[in-house]
């Protein structure tokens, strides 16, 4: 998909929420016409930022991120994985990255 080049602002001390909506992706390419859903999906979150918590609901994936250190920024990545049915093993694979930035406001 690719990435955005926006940095989104978190507090150091926040437990913050971002999705990615893979809707459009899938749509281009024929993958909800056919009844295909998400295999899987991989959050790469670098140390020392933590993962508490992610879900996929349809097309959107969301994940949960605390102790962004202030000033620094990270970026983090959603890669998805698209079931062959036949197979029953992911064989397409795509991902997007955002960059968060710890701001003590």
């Amino acid at each position: 998909m690719s990435s955005s080049n926006e940095i989104v602002q978190q507090d150091p001390d926040a437990h913050s929420r971002y999705e990615v909506d893979w809707e459009d992706w899938l749509v281009n390419r024929g993958y909800l016409a056919d009844g295909s859903q998400i295999d899987s999906i991989v959050w790469k979150v670098p140390s020392p930022l933590v993962l508490s918590f992610q879900s996929l609901t349809g097309a959107i994936a969301r994940v949960f991120i605390k102790n962004v250190p202030n000033a620094q920024t990270f970026t983090i990545t959603s890669t998805i994985n698209m079931p062959e049915p036949s197979l029953g093993v992911g064989i397409e694979t795509d991902d997007f990255s955002f960059r968060v930035r710890g701001n003590n406001k």
